[in-house]
């Protein structure tokens, strides 16, 4: 099957930012791209396999079947995207580093 990805205001907003973030604290704008490139890559794979990703542990608190995506640059994964599959459409909702709280249905409003 093939989706359509498309990412929220909010999700393109977060991705920028911490592309913005790479590119400040390593003062290479090389790993920013390529980091940026890298996730932006990843997530276009779920165009032809969108149920690649699993299911998200906040799940439970959608009425939508929330998944997500992990990813990093390299051997670690640092971030994870969270998305659902809405027919034809893979919608990324947010992208958040691994650390950060879970998404709550209130973080989508």
């Amino acid at each position: 099957m093939t989706c359509y990805l498309q990412l929220t205001d909010e999700a393109a907003d977060q991705l920028f930012a911490i592309a913005q973030w790479y590119a400040e604290t390593s003062q290479s704008l090389e790993i920013a791209a390529n980091w940026y490139d890298g996730l932006l890559d990843a997530l276009e794979t779920l165009e032809e396999n969108p149920h690649r990703g699993e299911l998200a542990a906040e799940n439970d608190l959608f009425d939508f079947e929330l998944r997500e995506l992990c990813y990093g640059s390299g051997k670690h994964k640092t971030h994870r995207a969270l998305y659902r599959i809405a027919g034809t459409r893979v919608e990324i909702l947010s992208i958040r580093h691994l650390a950060q709280r879970g998404l709550s249905p209130t973080d989508l409003d």
